[in-house]
């Protein structure tokens, strides 16, 4: 697994925030490099140099005295950490717990560690802090589903009665939460409320949500067109203890194009069932997702 985001903590006086920060940063869709394993301790594992070198994002958590065995040891973990960080060009973010203070000064390797910008974990107001270290993070910057909100179309799937449009409101907040309610389009009122976690990868989505008052969970993968169209179309997955398990095709579409898209072919492309697994089963997937994602799907 490539991972996104290391990091660094001495288990005394540190592992707690760290755990803390690294279920946080999970549930915004990153990977993050946690280790809770017995690697620190003993002859240092160069497993951890490597993942450090594919990662773009390096945070250090500054507990007290944490700096203090990085003075007194070339083998010490941390000061391999951040050396490592600071040959390969990662984006560090520090993060000084209270009691934090700086020894008089570092070894030659990490100097430059301490001119960069840190991150004070206030646990009292900790929402500001973690709001504070998302912004110094590369990794969410990157994530295009950040801070917006589409709508998720579907069809009722009864085939004794005709096929009725389903909307959903998602939203992606900055800190990772996904709030997603299913919506009545005659009243605007909510009938159903979850919450949950995205991942990105490439052009493919992928969305777990949990309902807020039952047993219910939702999977939802989607796949981006090429190119900047703001556009997904993919699975709708449901499952619970009570009920049988729902499986749909599903798009997810900004609110411009909800009002422009054409009802009759966007359902036509949402309804085909594969129900015939042949020869014909990839061109008939192929035009359907053709079609949305290009103007034809569009009113006139």
């Amino acid at each position: 697994m490539k991972y996104d985001i290391f990091i660094s903590y001495r288990r005394e006086g540190g592992e707690a925030l760290a755990c803390f920060l690294y279920e946080k940063l999970k549930n915004t869709g990153c990977n993050v490099f946690y280790d809770v394993s017995s690697l620190r301790q003993g002859k240092y594992d160069e497993k951890l140099l490597e993942v450090i070198k594919e990662c773009k994002d390096v945070i250090v958590i500054l507990s007290p005295e944490s700096m203090k065995r990085c003075c007194e040891s070339d083998n010490d973990w941390v000061r391999k950490e951040i050396s490592t960080s600071l040959m390969y060009g990662k984006n560090i973010v520090p993060v000084k717990m209270r009691s934090f203070e700086w020894p008089m000064e570092l070894p030659e390797e990490i100097k430059a560690f301490r001119k960069i910008n840190y991150v004070t974990a206030n646990m009292e107001y900790f929402d500001a802090s973690y709001d504070k270290i998302l912004s110094m993070l590369t990794t969410p910057q990157s994530m295009s589903l950040i801070n917006r909100s589409y709508w998720i179309v579907y069809y009722s799937f009864l085939e004794l009665m005709d096929k009725k449009r389903i909307v959903s409101k998602i939203t992606f907040t900055e800190s990772g939460t996904i709030m997603f309610n299913n919506v009545r389009e005659t009243t605007g009122k909510f009938d159903y409320e979850y919450t949950g976690y995205t991942k990105e990868e490439d052009s493919n989505i992928f969305i777990h949500l949990k309902n807020k008052h039952s047993l219910e969970q939702v999977e939802i993968s989607l796949v981006k067109s090429v190119g900047e169209l703001d556009r997904y179309i993919g699975l709708f997955m449901a499952t619970s203890p009570v009920l049988a398990p729902v499986c749909m095709k599903v798009a997810m579409v900004n609110e411009k194009d909800l009002s422009r898209i054409n009802d009759i072919i966007l359902k036509k492309v949402l309804s085909h069932d594969n129900k015939e697994w042949d020869n014909d089963i990839l061109t008939i997937e192929s035009s359907t997702q053709n079609i949305f994602f290009s103007d034809l799907i569009f009113q006139e």
